[in-house]
C-alpha cells in the first residue's frame, strides 16, 4: 500500500505516518495549521486547546491513511495530509472537548452535518475523511498541497474508498477541492459561527467568508454502475487475477501486435507483471455480465507524471519488442510540453472477451474512462490504437494522431538478461 504514496516528489518525499513521526507530525500542526487556518485564527488557541487536538488527532493517525511530505535536504515536515476512516458499524465515541476554541469551531462544522447522513445517502458502508492538510510556511507556494491531496486519492482509490468527505474552510484548498471534482453539499457561513456560549465571532463577515463543510469526492460515479445487461466497476486487488487471465485469453491472443510477435510463458509472466502495477493506480476498470458475474470486458488506465520516469524491464523478447516497437513511435514527442500539462493518462489496453464482442462493449469502456478520467482532473487522454477497430473508435472521441508506425517497421528485440 505504502508504495502508492511513498517516493520523491521536487524537493521533497513522502510516506505513510507511523508512530514514531506522530510527536512531529502534531508539533507541525501546531506551529502551521492550527495558526494559520482561518476558523483557528477567528476563535484563537490556548495550551487546553492543543491538548484537544492531539486527542482528536493521536487517533486519527492510527487509522495510517494520512501521509507526510519532508525535505529531502534537511529531513524536516513540509506537509501533512491526515485522513480518517469512518464506517458505519465503527461506534466511535463523540469526541468532547474540553477547550472553549475547539469546541467551538466543531460545534460550527458539525451543524452542518446534522442534515446529511452520508452513509444512508451514498448507500456506503464507510468513506474516508479528510481531516486536515497542513504545509509549513516555508514550504507554501510550490503545489505541495496540491500533490499531497492527490498522493492521498490515489491511495484511497486503492483501498476501494467510493467516497471522500473533505470540509474547505480556505480559498486556497477550495480551489484544490474543484480541481479534483468534490462536490459541495452543505456550506456554513463564518458570520454564523459562535462560540460555546452563543456569542457570534463574525457578524459582519461577508459571503465570501464561507466553509464547505460537506464535500464529497465520488470515485468515478459515472463509471460505477449497470448499462445494458453489463455492470462497471473499479478493478479492486481481489480481481487483479481474473482480469490477468481475461487478457491472456483475449487480448493477448488477438490483439494485432502480439498476433505478430507471438506469446510464451515469460511474456505473460511480463505482462501480469506490468498489469499489476499498472491495475494498482485505481484507474482501471471491468466490465461483468450482471446475471453471471463473468468478466466481459477491461480497460487498463495509467497515470503519466512529468516528474516521475518509468521504464519496465521485459524478460521475454515478444514483449520486449512490442515495448520497442511501441516507444520508438514516441521519440521526439515530448505530450507534456506539446500540451502544457504535468499529466496525462493513458488507456494502454482495452479488451472484450470474444463471447461479448459486436455489442458496443469496447466503445462503452472508453466512454466511461474517458469521464471518469475527466472527472478526476485529466486534461489529456493518451491510448495506442493497433487496429482498425479502436482506431474507429478513437475517431468517435475525438483523438488526435501525433504519430503512426507501420507494421512493417516491427524489429525483434533481443534482451539482456
Amino acid at each position: 500500500m505504502a508504495h502508492l504514496v511513498e517516493g520523491d516528489w521536487k524537493r521533497f518525499t513522502f510516506k505513510v505516518i507511523e508512530k514514531p513521526d506522530y510527536a512531529p507530525v502534531l508539533k507541525h500542526l501546531e506551529e502551521n495549521f492550527h495558526q494559520d487556518e482561518p476558523l483557528s485564527i477567528i476563535v484563537g488557541s490556548s495550551e487546553l486547546k492543543f491538548k484537544d487536538l492531539e486527542r482528536f488527532t493521536t487517533p486519527a493517525l492510527d487509522d495510517g491513511l494520512s501521509i507526510v511530505a519532508l525535505d529531502k535536504e534537511t529531513g524536516k515536515i513540509a506537509g501533512v495530509r491526515l485522513t480518517t476512516r469512518e464506517g458505519k458499524n465503527s461506534h466511535k465515541e463523540p469526541f468532547l472537548c474540553e477547550s472553549d476554541e475547539q469546541g467551538t469551531i466543531f460545534n460550527f462544522l458539525d451543524s452542518a452535518q446534522k442534515t446529511i447522513n452520508i452513509f444512508e445517502e451514498y448507500g456506503l458502508d464507510e468513506y474516508a475523511d479528510f481531516a486536515m492538510a497542513s504545509v509549513a510556511r516555508e514550504f507554501r507556494g510550490e503545489g505541495l498541497a496540491t500533490e499531497l491531496y492527490e498522493r492521498s486519492l490515489k491511495l484511497l482509490r486503492h483501498l476501494g474508498f467510493k467516497l471522500v468527505k473533505s470540509t474547505f474552510t480556505s480559498p486556497y484548498t477550495r480551489k484544490i477541492g474543484t480541481k479534483y471534482g468534490f462536490e459541495e453539499l452543505a456550506r456554513k457561513y463564518f458570520r454564523e459561527l459562535q462560540n460555546t456560549r452563543g456569542d457570534y465571532l463574525c457578524p459582519n463577515a461577508d459571503d465570501n467568508e464561507y466553509v464547505w463543510r460537506i464535500s464529497i469526492w465520488k470515485m468515478a460515479h459515472c463509471v460505477l454502475g449497470e448499462w445494458k445487461k453489463y455492470t462497471f466497476k473499479l478493478i479492486s486487488k481481489s480481481e487483479y487475477s481474473i482480469v490477468i487471465k481475461h487478457l491472456e485469453d483475449n487480448f493477448h491472443q488477438d490483439e494485432p501486435l502480439s498476433v505478430i510477435v507471438g506469446n510464451s510463458a515469460i511474456k505473460f509472466k511480463d505482462l501480469d507483471r506490468f498489469t499489476t502495477g499498472v491495475m494498482e493506480e485505481g484507474l482501471s476498470i471491468a466490465l461483468f455480465e450482471t446475471a453471471t458475474q463473468k468478466l466481459a470486458g477491461a480497460c487498463i488506465t495509467s497515470a503519466c507524471r512529468k516528474s516521475e520516469k518509468s521504464h519496465f524491464h521485459c524478460e521475454s523478447e515478444e514483449q520486449a519488442t512490442i515495448f520497442g516497437f511501441l516507444e520508438s513511435a514516441e521519440e521526439g514527442i515530448d505530450l507534456f510540453e506539446m500540451y502544457d500539462v504535468d499529466e496525462y493518462a493513458e488507456i494502454i489496453m482495452v479488451s472484450v472477451d470474444r463471447e461479448f464482442r459486436g455489442e458496443g462493449l469496447a466503445t462503452e469502456l472508453y466512454d466511461k474512462s474517458i469521464k471518469m478520467l475527466k472527472e478526476l482532473g485529466f486534461k489529456l487522454t493518451e491510448s495506442t490504437f493497433t487496429s482498425p477497430y479502436t482506431r474507429k473508435i478513437s475517431q468517435r472521441f475525438g483523438y488526435e494522431e501525433v504519430s503512426k508506425k507501420y507494421f512493417r517497421e516491427i524489429k525483434n528485440t533481443k534482451v539482456v538478461k
